[in-house]
């Protein structure tokens, strides 16, 4: 509806009508695409449509315009369908293709994040595919049979209104828009240096921190919870109580907020002993379909809220909130406090490997111990868990002397307190196995067994005090490996809206490591969980775009039949990305993996208006020759208007997701900011840097030519 408004608003309300109805032709066609393409109708892909709605118009747009234009010239009314299609169909399919080149990327990167990716360009490039053949073949026919506004013509409402519209465009176009112009084409290089100078700002504020990005974003859920860890053998009944204490200030919030804020905020209130569902939930969202949160010692309080939309106050919020009326809890060896949907153990694992658990846990220590008290780290914990108390029998000297190794202590002792099976005795219709045992008594003290005898090969009774060494440890209850070397990892919880993950991860790597393996020459560290992901993606991401860059390149020089023109087209890309990195800004966003994924689909999307604008200069030059500079200012006169129309449609196009308070959408709304924003900035930049960067490239030309002459001349 925003997107026929605003065609109705500037263009003829058949004509906007025509346009908008390459819509649901689009959308019928890539629904009939995506099972072969392997996708479903799901929450991403019902998103993605949403995100391409604005993007399918654009060629419709410009076939329309140019259409209207000529039959405005006289022609009639098929010439103007067939002469106006076919001066900008080369345009148009090559805007197409590399908007296709830029998505396609999309589809194969590694990690959590690249599988929720890999939908958008499903859905993006068979509703672009679609739109193509409508707006090139069946627009045209429909078009031909526009009537023409004749001079004198009696205009309703309606038609004043898009008079007025049209002539404050205009205005716009000949007041502010083509003196600008003229000075930057008479000035390239300066504009060039502007726009460099502002790209390169932008830049450094993301790489110092003071635009912060952090690669998995704070989606706030519908569900805030606290996982308690007791040591490992502590009953269900200890881990009830001390859950207790949580259950009743999550009550408490509940009354709290209700009588804050009028309406009840928390929904439901539930705990769990001996499991935690939620964590476990969360863990196999993220892929870890293994994981398993079961045992008397843990336990879970999770508290349910009404959705975000019907609430005023953040999920972060009442966690801190419940924290402090928590207080603390005697005896646990964990607790983790969870408001983010993505969720996981921490927002920074550091896996540390070396030779020993003891090494490792005093290793661990000391970086938590240096985390603390870092600003912005809310929490350090650590895989390490101590196990059931035990008692460790080891041969001495003189019991291995005497031929009573490991393994026959071992079979001895088992033997004593488990029983040996000596026989059977039937009982009627029964058969009664007979097992031979120490006595209850001395089965259940410690006494029991230190006074225990053992037999040497040759039969004789000896004391097992004398032929072992009993101690009494704990053991381990689970062993990590990699490569071969005892892992444990170190999680870091990060207050994101005080410090980007990336600074505490560069801190410690800068202040910490460093002097831990000095003092332990055997340790190793690596970031894995989150961090391996943000590296592999990043790199994955880095390809990509290089790759979506070299194929619209090429596709760029083919229909302009150069191998410099492509690079004024490009030029609006950075531009492109600087507004998507300002859009984030204004809406309060931060810049994550999410708005990554918009900028690289963004970079297809700014060269279409800049194609069709180097286009039309082409043409003009080659009809009417003379100055390049004349020729670039009545291009952008009369593709002003189109281009205008593109960026505002596919801004309103994007408009509902930006406006959406649903939990569901805050996931895609980082892409739609970098879409939206970024076509909206880089279009304004498109009219003025991209004649400039072709100014440019024409004096690096001349010059070439000019020192060509001058060779051959001293030669």
């Amino acid at each position: 509806v925003l997107v026929l408004i605003s065609l109705a608003l500037f263009l003829r309300l058949r004509l906007a009508l025509w346009v908008t109805v390459g819509i649901p032709i689009a959308f019928l066609g890539a629904l009939w695409l995506l099972p072969s393409l392997n996708t479903s109708i799901n929450l991403i892909s019902l998103f993605a449509f949403i995100l391409v709605l604005g993007i399918v118009v654009d060629d419709a747009i410009v076939v329309a315009e140019n259409i209207h234009q000529k039959r405005k010239s006289g022609l009639s009314g098929e010439e103007a369908a067939i002469e106006g299609t076919n001066e900008v169909a080369i345009p148009v399919l090559f805007a197409i293709l590399t908007t296709i080149a830029a998505f396609w990327p999309l589809t194969d990167l590694p990690g959590q994040m690249g599988a929720f990716a890999h939908v958008l360009p499903m859905v993006v490039i068979g509703a672009l595919a679609f739109s193509l053949v409508e707006a090139l073949l069946v627009l045209p026919t429909h078009l031909r049979n526009l009537p023409v506004r004749q001079p004198g013509e009696k205009r309703g409402r309606w038609g004043r209104l898009q008079d007025r519209l049209n002539a404050g465009m205009e205005t716009v176009r000949d007041r502010f828009f083509v003196p600008l112009m003229r000075k930057s084409l008479q000035r390239p290089w300066l504009t060039l240096a502007i726009g460099a100078a502002g790209s390169i700002l932008t830049l450094t504020l993301v790489i110092s921190g003071t635009i912060r990005f952090n690669f998995f974003p704070d989606v706030e859920a519908d569900n805030i919870a606290v996982q308690l860890t007791m040591p490992l053998g502590t009953p269900a009944e200890e881990t009830r109580r001390v859950l207790t204490s949580f259950e009743d200030a999550a009550l408490a919030l509940s009354l709290e907020t209700e009588e804050e804020f009028g309406r009840p905020i928390v929904r439901s209130v539930q705990a769990a002993v001996g499991s935690q569902p939620y964590r476990q939930k969360q863990a196999q969202w993220a892929g870890d379909l293994g994981a398993s949160f079961s045992g008397a010692h843990l336990g879970e309080v999770n508290l349910e809220l009404h959705p975000s939309d019907e609430r005023r106050v953040g999920a972060q919020m009442l966690l801190d909130r419940w924290r402090e009326l928590s207080g603390s809890a005697p005896g646990a060896e964990e607790l983790i406090w969870m408001a983010d949907m993505l969720g996981g153990d921490g927002d920074a694992d550091l896996q540390l490997s070396g030779p020993d658990s003891e090494t490792l846990k005093s290793a661990a220590d000391s970086i938590a111990g240096s985390a603390k008290v870092m600003a912005g780290v809310l929490e350090v914990h650590d895989t390490h868990r101590p196990g059931k108390r035990e008692i460790r029998l080891t041969p001495t000297p003189l019991g291995e002397s005497m031929g009573i190794g490991l393994g026959n202590l071992a079979m001895q002792v088992r033997r004593a307190f488990h029983g040996e099976k000596i026989g059977t005795v039937q009982r009627g219709n029964e058969q009664v196995e007979i097992h031979v045992r120490l006595q209850r008594e001395e089965r259940n003290s410690l006494a029991g067994l230190e006074n225990m005898r053992v037999r040497d090969p040759q039969g004789a009774d000896i004391p097992l005090s004398l032929v072992a060494k009993i101690e009494e440890t704990t053991g381990s209850p689970a062993i990590h490996r990699s490569e071969r070397r005892r892992t444990l990892d170190v999680f870091f919880e990060i207050d994101k809206n005080q410090v980007s993950v990336d600074s505490i991860v560069s801190r410690i790597e800068e202040e910490v490591l460093p002097a831990l393996t000095k003092q332990h020459p055997d340790l190793r560290w690596k970031w894995e969980g989150r961090q391996k992901e943000e590296r592999d993606f990043m790199l994955a991401s880095a390809n990509k775009l290089i790759l979506a860059l070299v194929m619209i390149f090429v596709l760029l020089a083919i229909p302009l039949r150069s191998y410099l023109a492509p690079f004024a087209i490009l030029a609006a890309v950075p531009f492109g990305l600087v507004g998507a990195i300002w859009g984030h800004v204004l809406v309060g966003f931060q810049l994550s993996v999410f708005s990554m994924i918009g900028g690289i689909a963004l970079t297809g999307v700014v060269v279409n208006d800049s194609l069709i604008l180097i286009d039309l200069f082409r043409r003009i030059r080659e009809e009417k020759g003379g100055d390049p500079a004349a020729a670039m200012l009545e291009a952008g006169k009369r593709r002003f208007r189109p281009i205008m129309l593109t960026t505002l449609t596919t801004f309103l196009g994007l408009s509902p997701i930006l406006l959406e308070t649903s939990l569901q959408a805050r996931f895609i709304q980082p892409m739609a900011v970098s879409l939206g924003c970024g076509v909206l900035f880089a279009t304004m930049v498109t009219l003025i840097v991209v004649p400039a960067s072709w100014m440019a490239i024409e004096d690096l030309r001349l010059l070439a030519v000019r020192a060509t002459r001058s060779f051959r001349k001293t030669s």
